[in-house]
């Protein structure tokens, strides 16, 4: 929560950490560590199976994130990799990174229309 100078408050939840991220993922981290850097860290990044990866174009909205995400699982963490760079002439021209929270979470299957659980919540 960020409080400003006319006492005005903003608040800023997991959900909204959710809808910022464009890209949600099943957890890469483990099998794979040298391609990150890490942040943000509290305890043990716990085993892929059982987290969620959420991608983030900026350092703010990813570190804004990993408060919100913190509050609900103290094994988040936060790491940034470089993407492919811009290259021209053999030089590299634009470095691009994306930011990464790791937390709690599984992706569930998207409902069909065939499934069980379609028919049963319509």
């Amino acid at each position: 929560m960020v409080k400003m100078e006319n006492d005005m408050k903003i608040e800023f939840t997991t959900e909204d950490a959710k809808e910022l991220s464009h890209t949600i993922c099943q957890s890469f981290y483990h099998g794979r560590e040298g391609e990150f850097e890490m942040l943000h860290k509290n305890d043990d990044v716990p085993s892929n199976d059982q987290q969620l990866m959420y991608f983030y174009a900026f350092q703010l909205e990813a570190l804004l994130s990993y408060k919100a995400f913190l509050k609900n699982d103290p094994n988040t963490a936060m790491v940034v990799r470089e993407v492919e760079p811009y290259v021209k002439d053999k030089k590299i021209i634009i470095r691009q990174f994306e930011y990464i929270i790791i937390t709690q979470g599984t992706m569930g299957l998207p409902k069909t229309k065939n499934s069980r659980a379609y028919k049963r919540n319509f």
